[in-house]
C-alpha cells in the first residue's frame, strides 16, 4: 500500500483495501481478456485457451450456482463502482472487450459508453435497459440478444449479426448498421432517428406504430426491406 501511494498522482486521496481490490481485479480481467483475444487469433491456441467472464454453457445450467455465473460480470461491474473516484470497470476495462465471449450473460442496466465490443460473442445476452452510447459492435454477434430499452445512440453495428434481437423501445439515433443482418429483429417501439441502414438485411423484421423511422437513412439500399414498410415510408 505504501508503494502504491507513492505512485498516485494525487497523494491526498485515500488508498485502502477496497481501492486495491478494484484496481487489481480490473487489471487481472484485462490480462485474461487479452490472453483470450490473442489465443483466438492463433490457430494452435484457439481451442486450448479461452476465457469466459460468465458461464461457459449458459443454456445448460444444472443448478443455482451454475446459473449465478451468468450474473458474475454484472456483479463485478457493480462492485468496481463502489469506489466513486475510480469509476471502476466502466473506465479501466471497457476498452479491452474486443472479442469477448459473453454468450447468455445477464448484464441488465449496465453503463458502458464507448465500450469496444468488436468481434464479441453476445449471443442471447440480456442487455435490457443498458447504456452503450458510442459503443463499437463492429462484426459482433448479437443474435437473440435482448436490447430492449437500451440506449444505443451513436453506436457502430457495421457487419454485426442482429438476427432475432429484441430492440423494442431502444434508442437508436445516429448509429451505422451498414451490412448488418436484422433477420427477424423486433423493432417495436424503437427510435431510428438518424440511423444509417445502408445495406442492412431487414428480412422478416417486426415493427409497430410506435417505431420511429423519421430521419432514418439508407432504407432504399437495405436488403429484403418489407414492402409494407416501404409503402408506409413512401419509398419506391
Amino acid at each position: 500500500m505504501r508503494l502504491l501511494k507513492e505512485q498516485l498522482p494525487d497523494r491526498s486521496k485515500p488508498l485502502g483495501q477496497r481501492q486495491i481490490d478494484v484496481y487489481t481485479g480490473c487489471n487481472v480481467i484485462i490480462l485474461l481478456l487479452e490472453l483470450h483475444r490473442y489465443a483466438q487469433s492463433n490457430e494452435s491456441l484457439k481451442n486450448q485457451v479461452k476465457f469466459y467472464p460468465c458461464s461457459q454453457n449458459p443454456d445448460n445450467n444444472e443448478n443455482w450456482e451454475d446459473f449465478l455465473f451468468d450474473f458474475r460480470l454484472a456483479r463485478i461491474i457493480g462492485y468496481s463502482l463502489c469506489v466513486p473516484e475510480l469509476e471502476g470497470f466502466m473506465v479501466i476495462v471497457k476498452s479491452f472487450l474486443r472479442g469477448v465471449n459473453l454468450q447468455g450473460a445477464y448484464l441488465r442496466g449496465i453503463y458502458l459508453p464507448k465500450a469496444d465490443f468488436r468481434d464479441a460473442n453476445l449471443q442471447g445476452t440480456y442487455l435490457r435497459g443498458s447504456c452503450f452510447i458510442n459503443a463499437d459492435f463492429h462484426n459482433a454477434d448479437l443474435s437473440g440478444a435482448d436490447l430492449s430499452g437500451t440506449n444505443l445512440r451513436g453506436a457502430n453495428f457495421n457487419g454485426a449479426n442482429l438476427s432475432n434481437v429484441n430492440l423494442r423501445g431502444a434508442y437508436l439515433s445516429g448509429e451505422s448498421y451498414r451490412n448488418s443482418g436484422f433477420n427477424k429483429a423486433n423493432f417495436r417501439g424503437s427510435d431510428f432517428n438518424g440511423a444509417n441502414l445502408n445495406g442492412a438485411n431487414l428480412e422478416n423484421i417486426f415493427w409497430d406504430e410506435h417505431t420511429q423511422w423519421e430521419g432514418v437513412q439508407g432504407l432504399e439500399t437495405a436488403v429484403n426491406a418489407p414492402e409494407t414498410l416501404k409503402r408506409q415510408l413512401g419509398l419506391p
